[in-house]
């Protein structure tokens, strides 16, 4: 009779062994969360493994709710087959439907899909992403429209539309000089100051300008202003001001506060109105201004209308300008190198990406 049962239970695991049996206390097989794969996390009770991607084959083991599972590979053709591997060794296929699974993104996917909104260029230019200046540093103020800095301070035009006849996207501005960094110059066309490492200015439309020999405007005291306030950007105001010449509103920020001011030319002299506080931030800091994008050290913000939505909507409510959170860039902050309002570079992508 001991004999008869120890053969019965021998029998049973092996049976077992082959057929996947149920047996309550099997340890689970489950692997961990890996962001650098894609993953599937089993969201029912359990389901079963087929040896086949038909739900007439062969049952070989189960999955429980809670594991995790690096696809293999997935199959939507017909029904939806996900293929993997626990880690007792058991290959097959489990169903994919979203009731029984929650997918796990890796973060190229993650990265593939927030990208696709934005139109991608090839960079094809002798100068690295990597080596345009301050990128590293703060993710703002050095590419503006049309150009950049290296960190060598070679100054580069770029375009996105053609390319020149270098067969590039961008070509060096001839130039004895070694650029520092940019302003932002008010004018009609919000073309960029440039500053080399001895204070000189220049600024570039079809060629390289010295400021100096530039007296379209007299800007003096406001490139001093804009020299005072490096983290400032000036446009044209729409605003009637009788016995004045150019008016321009400035926009600037102070520590962690973001001001509005009108400044115009009146009697040979600038004329500076009091500031106007547009925003505070309280629990983020400042980092850099571009144009009229702000970012901080959590995300990017606009200046534009704080009721949008209304304003647009009705004809009797005024818009309030105010600072306003750009939702869809901020998700994936941490991500992202650089950003102007007009143009994107992704970390750890040779690429440049234009936003709208």
């Amino acid at each position: 009779m001991k004999n008869r049962l120890i053969i019965s239970i021998i029998t049973i695991i092996i049976l077992c062994g082959l057929t996947a049996c149920d047996i309550k206390n099997t340890s689970k097989q489950s692997n961990k969360r890996n962001e650098n794969v894609s993953q599937i996390e089993i969201i029912t009770d359990y389901i079963n493994i087929r040896k086949e991607k038909s739900t007439k084959s062969d049952i070989i083991g189960k999955v429980n709710k809670g594991e995790i599972y690096t696809i293999i590979s997935k199959d939507e053709s017909n029904d939806i087959w996900i293929e993997i591997e626990t880690s007792n060794k058991i290959h097959g296929f489990v169903s994919g439907r979203n009731y029984y699974v929650k997918y796990l993104e890796s973060k190229d996917e993650k990265n593939n899909k927030y990208k696709s909104k934005y139109q991608k260029y090839e960079w094809n230019c002798d100068v690295p992403i990597t080596e345009i200046k301050t990128i590293k540093d703060n993710g703002m103020m050095d590419i503006q429209p049309k150009l950049f800095i290296t960190k060598d301070g070679k100054l580069y035009e770029f375009t996105l539309n053609k390319k020149y006849s270098n067969e590039q996207i961008c070509k060096q501005i001839n130039a004895d000089t070694s650029f520092n960094y940019f302003n932002m110059f008010p004018n009609d066309r919000d073309l960029s100051l440039m500053v080399d490492n001895n204070n000189n200015f220049y600024y570039y439309e079809k060629s390289l300008l010295n400021f100096k020999e530039w007296d379209k405007y007299h800007f003096a005291d406001t490139t001093n202003y804009i020299l005072s306030h490096p983290q400032s950007y000036t446009t044209y105001a729409n605003e009637h001001i009788e016995n004045a010449g150019s008016a321009f509103y400035n926009y600037y920020a102070e520590n962690n506060d973001i001001y509005k001011r009108l400044l115009y030319w009146k009697d040979s002299s600038t004329v500076y109105e009091n500031p106007v506080l547009l925003h505070q931030f309280t629990d983020e800091n400042v980092i850099g201004l571009e144009g009229k994008i702000f970012k901080t050290d959590k995300g990017f913000y606009k200046i534009g209308a704080t009721n949008k939505e209304e304003c647009e909507k009705y004809e009797d409510i005024e818009c309030n300008e105010g600072i306003v959170k750009i939702e869809d860039v901020s998700k994936h902050y941490k991500d992202i190198e650089y950003f102007n309002g007009n143009y994107l570079i992704f970390k750890n992508d040779n690429n440049i990406y234009t936003y709208y």
